[in-house]
């Protein structure tokens, strides 16, 4: 396994998918593909990865992946956060005033 991060931007990406027999047409691999599809992911330049697997490894991967970016980015935490300090600083205002 290599270690190589090839950078690119999302809304540049481009992807595919090809049966086994189409993507050694279009990959021509040193090895031959075990698996029933390959979904290739790359960037602008055309840099990527090829990821084989039957539809339903294909479709758990993409709904995992998914998931992980909902997950990680919801805004919700970092309001729920916000909203208790607000409750916080009014609290400790309301104190202040009462001194």
């Amino acid at each position: 396994m290599t270690n190589h991060t090839v950078g690119g931007h999302a809304s540049d990406a481009l992807y595919t998918l090809h049966t086994k027999n189409a993507a050694e047409m279009e990959y021509a691999p040193d090895e031959p593909i075990r698996s029933q599809f390959v979904l290739g992911l790359f960037n602008a330049a055309g840099d990527g990865i090829a990821l084989g697997g039957t539809r339903r490894e294909l479709l758990t991967y993409l709904r995992t992946a998914i998931e992980h970016i909902e997950r990680e980015t919801d805004p919700r935490g970092e309001l729920d956060q916000a909203l208790r300090r607000l409750h916080t600083l009014r609290q400790q205002r309301g104190t202040a005033r009462g001194r």
